[in-house]
């Protein structure tokens, strides 16, 4: 844990947030990961390595693993992952890809999905909903889709992308 806690002071992370973790552990920092992914995700913090140990994927939390989630939640982190998510029905997901994961993600129905996709991680997205499938590119990553009502918007270079 102390490796943990100067990793998080290192990385910017407040007092309160590790006084937490050091009082209530891992679950605390797995919490603090799922409630703030862009934060942890653009500092890489903590380490794929940690997360793979501690994921919760009970909770949406995914680390170093294949993947086939048909999507029920309301938020989904994946981290050096690869494989398929399916969205369907009328749910809204916002889907959180990184450290290098490689994902297709098929969008059916009127589901709503969101998709924050850091560094070199890349995706393909199949819209077959009626709905549109918004991308959001923090990194150098590659974004594809087929179908169609799809925005790529590469926040590192100002770009939109749709069809």
């Amino acid at each position: 844990m102390e490796d943990i806690k100067t990793k998080a002071i290192e990385a910017g992370l407040c007092q309160e947030h590790i006084d937490t973790w050091e009082e209530k552990g891992i679950p605390a920092m797995v919490d603090y990961y799922m409630a703030n992914p862009d934060w942890c995700m653009e500092r890489k913090f903590p380490d794929c390595s940690v997360l793979a140990r501690h994921r919760d994927n009970a909770k949406g939390l995914y680390a170093k693993q294949q993947v086939n989630i048909h999507a029920d939640k309301e938020r989904y982190v994946l981290n050096s992952c690869t494989g398929k998510i399916l969205v369907g029905g009328t749910s809204v997901v916002r889907i959180y890809v990184g450290l290098d994961s490689v994902l297709d993600i098929q969008v059916q129905n009127e589901a709503i999905v969101f998709i924050d996709c850091y560094d070199e991680s890349k995706v393909h997205i199949r819209n077959n909903s009626s709905r549109t499938v918004r991308v959001y590119r923090y990194g150098i990553g590659e974004s594809t889709f087929e179908g169609n009502k799809v925005i790529i918007k590469d926040k590192g270079h100002g770009k939109v992308f749709h069809n």
